[in-house]
Order: C-alpha cells, then sequence, then structure tokens
C-alpha cells in the first residue's frame, strides 16, 4: 500500500470514484480512474455534470480507492484524472503530490479560474478550458492543452475560431440559456504553441448534437483544431 504521507491535514469532498477510459481531449482512449470532486465555482448554463453534495473523504481512503480501481498498463504509469465541478476549488496539492509520487500519471481537468501550487512533473497534464475571459496566470503558464465546448449556434471569433460566449450569465428565470441582452465576450485564448481541441456540446436532443459535431468539424479544419468527441458518451461509459 503506498504511503500517504499527508493523511490527516486535508480532506476532500467527493462526489465519485470510477474507472472509465478517458473520452476527452489528448489522452483520449486511455484507462483512467477519475476522481470527480463537488463544487464549483462557477455556473455554466450548459453544464451536464452533476457536481453539487459529495462524500468527505481523507486522503488514505481516496487512494486506496484509486488503486483499488487502476488498471496496470505494461509500458506507461496508471492515469488518474482530477475534475470537477472545479478541482482548484479544493485543496488538492497533497492529492495531487502524493499520487506523482507513487507514480501515476495525472490530469487535471479545469475552468483555469483558480490555481493552488503543484509541484512540477512531466507526469502532470493541465487541461484548461476556459468558461470566463479571464484564466489564472499560473494556469496558463503550466496548461498542458486548452479545450472549447463548441455550441455551433453561437457566435464564435472569426479570427480563430473559438467561442465568444457568456457562460456565466444566467437569465434570472434560470431557463438555463445565455442572456440575450448581454453583451457576448470572448472567451480566454490559448497559450501559443498549446494545443487546441474542439469539443461539440452534447444535448439530449440528437439532433442537434448531431449537428454540433458536423459544424465543430467542419471549423477544425477550417482553423486548424484538433477536434475532440466525447467518446466515452458514445460508447456509453461514464
Amino acid at each position: 500500500m503506498p504511503n500517504f504521507k499527508n493523511d490527516g491535514i486535508t480532506n476532500l469532498f467527493v462526489k465519485e470514484v470510477f474507472l472509465t477510459l478517458q473520452g476527452e481531449g489528448p489522452l483520449t482512449g486511455c484507462p483512467a480512474v477519475f476522481v470527480r470532486l463537488a463544487g464549483c465555482n462557477l455556473k455554466c448554463w450548459f453544464c451536464d455534470t452533476d457536481f453539487e453534495g459529495g462524500e468527505r473523504y481523507t486522503l488514505s481512503r481516496l487512494l486506496q480507492e484509486v488503486e483499488e480501481l487502476a488498471v496496470i498498463p505494461p509500458h506507461e504509469p496508471r492515469l488518474v484524472v482530477v475534475t470537477g465541478g472545479e478541482p482548484f476549488a479544493q485543496n488538492i496539492t497533497p492529492l495531487i503530490a502524493t499520487l506523482l509520487g507513487n507514480k501515476f500519471r495525472v490530469q487535471i481537468e479545469t475552468a483555469g479560474t483558480l490555481w493552488r501550487d503543484l509541484p512540477e512533473s512531466p507526469e502532470l497534464h493541465i487541461v484548461v478550458s476556459p468558461k470566463t475571459p479571464k484564466v489564472h496566470p499560473r494556469i496558463r503558464a503550466r496548461a498542458t492543452a486548452w479545450k472549447y465546448v463548441i455550441d455551433s449556434s453561437q457566435p464564435y471569433d472569426l479570427a480563430d475560431g473559438l467561442p465568444i460566449d457568456v457562460t456565466q450569465d444566467l437569465q434570472e428565470a434560470g431557463a438555463g440559456q445565455p442572456d440575450p441582452d448581454q453583451v457576448p465576450r470572448a472567451l480566454a485564448k490559448p497559450t501559443r504553441n498549446c494545443p487546441v481541441y474542439l469539443q461539440p456540446l452534447h444535448e439530449a436532443d440528437g439532433d442537434r448534437s448531431e449537428r454540433h459535431v458536423q459544424k465543430t468539424a467542419m471549423r477544425c479544419l477550417e482553423y486548424g483544431h484538433r477536434l475532440s468527441l466525447q467518446t466515452h458518451k458514445i460508447i456509453g461509459l461514464p
């Protein structure tokens, strides 16, 4: 059993821990243990993730569950994806440090507005998916990839194909759509030479989802971005 030196320093509120295939971004297709943390400092109108509530985990309990689920590949480190909600809303530093110390590869999925000090490691990958016009400078410096959710009905910047969005401005009625009276603002732009993934918005309406896929694919061809399909949803995995 790996030594969890930080046990007792902090606990984390965890929504779920499960084994799946990473379905998005640069590590698509890799077996991964997902640690979905509870809570988020943002509220996007299109969010389809249940991150409310959660159970308090000690770090030792969390690592034990990760170890029990982790697949042991023959030629590369086991992958843990820390996601949310917003992972940086909690103190994830001891968790990340310990996972790296126990020879895991770690990917953090974040909206990029918050930061916690993290160790430097080639096995730590930070994928930032901007939901606001600003990204924390430390996130910008450490990001290994950028990902944008594409709603093909929404405007985008003709210079680079990236969304112009107001994901945090909801109508008072809570209809889950952008406020039409708000002036659109461009989301934070990617760091130069960092790969950019465009991910079609997934909706319950299959025809609308398919339209998003086709429009996103065409935009990738036009602007040179990479297409990221939610392959775990396509094949029926969590």
